[in-house]
Parts: C-alpha cells; sequence; structure tokens
C-alpha cells in the first residue's frame, strides 16, 4: 500500500515545489549570494545591493543573533509536517536584520539569496534563535550551498547548516 502511494506523494511535493515561492522573499527586493552588480538583469532580480562593493560590505558584516524563521508551502495557511519553506534571519552588529533563505531559482549564481527582512511577509514565523560569537554574513550564504536539490540540498538543509554556525 505505502509502495503505491510514494508515487502519488512525489508528484504532490513536486507541485507543491512549483509554487511554494509565488509568495514570500523572493530575490525581488534582495542579493543573490555571489554578486549583484549593476550589469545583472534588474528585471528579472531586482536589488537592493547594486555593486560588488555594498555586497562585499554585507557580506563582512559580523553576525550577532541568529533566528531560525518557517512559513507555509505556495498558498497553505499553515505548515504540514515536513512541507513548508525554512530559512534564518541573520541581526548584523549595527541591528540590521536579513533573511537568508534558499530554493530552486531563488538566485542566479546561487539559489542561497540575502534579502532585507523587511520584505518578510506575516506568514514567516520565529521558531527559535541563538547568539552568535564570530560568524559573518557571508559565513550564512555560503553554508546554504550553491545549488537547490529538493532530496539533497533543499532549504531545510541549507537553514540546519547555517544554525550550525557560530
Amino acid at each position: 500500500m505505502a509502495l503505491k502511494i510514494l508515487p502519488l506523494i512525489v508528484i504532490v511535493c513536486t507541485l507543491v515545489l512549483n509554487i511554494w515561492y509565488t509568495e514570500g522573499c523572493l530575490p525581488s527586493g534582495s542579493s543573490s549570494s555571489s554578486s549583484s552588480s549593476s550589469s545583472h538583469d534588474d528585471d528579472n532580480f531586482p536589488h537592493d545591493i547594486n555593486t560588488q562593493s555594498e555586497l562585499t560590505a554585507l557580506y563582512n558584516k559580523r553576525v550577532v543573533w541568529v533566528d531560525n524563521y518557517q512559513r507555509p508551502l505556495g498558498s497553505f495557511k499553515s505548515t504540514w509536517g515536513p512541507f513548508y519553506h525554512a530559512g534564518v534571519v541573520v541581526t548584523t552588529a549595527d541591528g540590521e536584520k536579513w533573511l537568508i533563505h534558499k530554493g530552486d531559482s531563488f538566485g542566479k549564481s546561487s539559489q542561497t539569496v540575502v534579502v532585507c527582512a523587511e520584505c518578510m511577509s506575516s506568514r514567516w514565523f520565529r521558531v527559535g534563535g541563538h547568539s552568535v560569537s564570530y560568524a559573518k554574513v557571508g559565513d550564512y550564504v555560503g553554508a546554504g550551498g550553491i545549488d537547490y536539490d529538493f532530496f539533497a540540498d533543499n532549504c531545510q538543509d541549507a537553514r540546519d547548516r547555517m544554525l550550525e554556525l557560530d
């Protein structure tokens, strides 16, 4: 019985993943993880940060706090079991807050993106957090990873690696 249901679950998961990032913080108003120079096609990926020097400055900011966040997928009203989108919000030493999360087609050169936390929808909710001693924003982006794979390296895997940093 379970083997007959498995293909149906995979199909449903695939459909859900195709709509899961239609809401929430996409790279709109964000910076992709490796660069966001003004030569990018800003019609598809508009960024808060428009120069390499600004991005480098952000990546070098010291993180003092990290929060674990999640939200329901797509238009679902709540999370269900393992089906939710995950990310972290880092607070830098100067008080800025940035959402770092990963998703299929979120960025150009990396699927882990940095987004100003002010753009987060009300569907995101905090699950926990802790202080950080030594990590920088760039360390979190690096821990998120470049490539997205639903089964082997998804948003929850990236979030788990980011929460292990200090």
